[in-house]
């Protein structure tokens, strides 16, 4: 079973070169990220995930720039 789903993954990565090559950690950034985004603190996230706060910020958290720009910006101009 093993062998036939590399197979699978080696095939779909000739088919699809544009996208990029997924890692273990990659889960875990994601899970990292969306608790950010959720609003869990750093170091409770760091906690659970098992990493320090500051390797999480700087390594794995990938956060959506464009939507916290557009928040941000949302809320200047309600004061205005």
């Amino acid at each position: 079973m093993l062998g036939w789903l590399q197979d699978r993954l080696v095939e779909f990565r000739k088919a699809h070169p544009e996208i990029p090559k997924f890692k273990r950690q990659d889960i875990r950034g994601t899970a990292m990220s969306q608790a950010k985004e959720a609003g869990v603190r750093d170091d409770e996230a760091a906690i659970t995930f098992g990493c320090h706060a500051e390797t999480m910020r700087r390594h794995y958290v990938k956060l959506d720039e464009t939507g916290i720009s557009d928040a941000v910006m949302d809320r200047v101009q309600e004061t205005e």
